[in-house]
């Protein structure tokens, strides 16, 4: 309550400060040197249409940022379908790889992994690591037959079709384990053992794949002490037919499919996991004819689309610059005028008057637009790598821009309370979280350590602050309190019991609500500023005191005397050259 009235004292005495000023005796300011500098302070903070009513200036920022929305939009939407279609056929490339190769797989296995259908894919048995892999080598060498997708074989340095695959084998350079008489001997340092596998030929002429056969033919063998990883490399020839609505009207892609299947031995607690990673890589097509009209056409209109959101993020990135550079000569000339005309120094808040962080804002939303358009365009020849990243640029870039437009509503009373509300609250907001953190940080990491062995929700750190998170926003209370291992300690029971009536009780009833308080507060006083006024600074103070509204014709003659300005378009691009100032001969005549 203090600091709140102090604070009072000091905006009512700092909002008649100005008038309370008076010229210095030496002052080099003519009477209408100081009302041209208001005119020229009043009309840089004017609303748009304000500007244009003053000097006819039309809105050019404003015209720009609305068709930036407009296509920036339109190209994630169009970039977001294409690279929803691309990730969800390397996904369902996966999946039906894995129906083919993976012994004993099951459609349950597909589900998300909370709350968990079934267990996770895995082998326990010596015999099941040889059978998986003979398994997974039979059915990839009929994968041409047996799959539904186009897949093929690739080819060998020869130039014949390969249907092999190359088996890396991960080891501990010693590894004996004794249990019956609890001894070991270890050497952690780990090799790399490569090993082709190919099929083996019977007496009658039939091919069966043998992975013992191999091992024996390389001077390996199958010791799970000894082995810490399994890697089966393989490659497809894949085609990815882009379909829309009703048929395919878009190049397919031709691709190569590069396959992992990853046996993970290394916690050597009995479950050897396995999964699958696959990376898909451009390849050329060799030949193919599909509508090319309806192909050349797309085409054209995606270079188009891309083309036209590069020059609006370069006329946007201009306009913002030329206004904060104005800004930063207007403030200098503000700041000069002060002191040598009242031997006032501008303050911090002068300062921040002339601030305006929505440029930044979206100049920085157009530099990664732009970045992101660029990896876009490589996309379309064939760089998929680059798709993820694009994707984050664009997403970040389009949600700038759409924060961009809303300094325009603070030129609308009511929507400025609420731009206004966020603005002051946000230091206080800043505040309040850094205390909550601390205490959120604690619980995440008592919560790991504790739990973590006997709670599926908080098996890692990053899972924990997940649990917490959830639990703040209300989210699985009576599954977190359940979902705790049976065969945990009562102790453990307790905990848990008490650790979460806690967190819940703390952060629901206490955090939550002096966070919307301080919200609230924040709500109250801008309000109350729409009554009474609210504080002012000095610069604010004696722009307000420019009688001129903007229909007045001084507005437009200052243009004239004083505007920058030179013929050629890269001076207008980059601030340099003036005009000849002919305040000197009205102020003159005024005299």
């Amino acid at each position: 309550m203090v600091e709140e009235d102090m604070r009072s004292v000091n905006s009512q005495s700092t909002e008649h400060l100005v008038y309370s000023m008076t010229p210095r005796e030496d002052t080099p300011y003519t009477p209408y040197e100081v009302d041209r500098l208001k005119r020229h302070l009043k009309f840089h903070f004017m609303t748009p249409c304000q500007k244009f009513k003053a000097r006819k200036r039309k809105p050019w920022k404003l015209i720009v940022q609305i068709l930036k929305i407009i296509i920036v939009t339109t190209q994630v939407f169009v970039f977001g379908m294409q690279r929803g279609n691309f990730v969800d056929f390397e996904q369902k490339t996966r999946l039906s790889l894995q129906h083919l190769l993976f012994k004993g797989w099951e459609p349950s296995y597909e589900t998300m992994p909370y709350p968990a259908a079934i267990g996770r894919y895995a082998l326990y048995k010596t015999t099941e690591i040889v059978d998986h892999l003979n398994y997974a080598m039979t059915n990839f060498n009929l994968t041409e037959k047996l799959a539904i997708g186009a897949y093929g074989f690739t080819e060998d340095q020869a130039g014949l079709r390969s249907k092999t695959a190359t088996l890396t084998l991960v080891k501990f350079q010693v590894g004996e384990i004794f249990p019956n008489n609890v001894t070991y001997n270890l050497n952690p340092n780990l090799d790399k053992v490569s090993l082709t596998f190919n099929a083996t030929k019977l007496e009658n002429g039939t091919e069966v794949y043998d992975f013992q056969q191999v091992l024996r033919n390389n001077g390996q063998e199958l010791s799970v002490n000894k082995l810490h990883s399994m890697e089966l490399n393989f490659s497809l020839y894949g085609i990815h037919l882009k379909q829309g609505t009703n048929k395919v009207n878009v190049e397919p892609d031709c691709l190569l499919i590069k396959g992992k299947i990853k046996y993970d031995n290394s916690k050597h607690n009995g479950q050897m996991t396995v999964f699958m990673e696959i990376e898909l890589v451009s390849k050329t097509c060799n030949d193919g004819s599909i509508f090319e009209e309806d192909t050349e056409l797309e085409t054209i209109a995606l270079i188009l689309l891309d083309s036209v959101v590069v020059l609006l993020c370069f006329l946007s990135t201009v306009t913002c610059a030329r206004s904060m550079k104005r800004s930063v000569i207007l403030y200098r000339k503000s700041r000069v005028f002060f002191k040598k005309h009242y031997g006032y120094k501008c303050t911090w808040d002068d300062v921040m008057v002339f601030a305006n962080f929505w440029y930044v804002m979206i100049v920085i939303s157009d530099i990664l637009c732009v970045i992101g358009t660029g990896l876009k365009v490589a996309i379309s020849h064939q760089e998929y790598k680059y798709m993820e990243y694009s994707g984050m640029l664009l997403g970040i870039a389009t949600v700038l821009v759409w924060m961009g437009v809303i300094r325009y509503f603070e030129y609308f009373e009511r929507y400025n309370v609420l731009v206004l509300t966020c603005k002051k609250a946000f230091p206080d907001v800043i505040r309040f979280m850094i205390c909550a953190a601390t205490i959120y940080i604690a619980f995440t990491i008592c919560g790991w350590l504790v739990l973590g062995p006997y709670h599926i929700k908080f098996q890692t750190i990053f899972a924990s602050s997940e649990c917490l998170f959830s639990l703040v926003n209300g989210d699985d209370m009576f599954v977190t309190f359940s979902v705790i291992d049976d065969k945990a300690p009562t102790a453990i029971w307790i905990f848990s019991r008490v650790y979460l009536y806690v967190f819940i009780s703390l952060f629901i009833y206490f955090v939550l609500n002096v966070f919307i308080s301080v919200i609230i507060d924040t709500y109250e006083v801008v309000k109350q500023h729409y009554i009474d006024g609210s504080p002012k600074t000095v610069v604010e103070n004696f722009i307000d005191s420019c009688p001129d509204d903007p229909s007045s014709p001084l507005y437009i003659s200052d243009m004239y005397s004083t505007r920058q300005c030179c013929s050629s378009a890269g001076c207008w691009l980059f601030f340099c050259g003036r005009r000849r100032d002919y305040t000197d001969d009205l102020t003159n005549i005024l005299e």
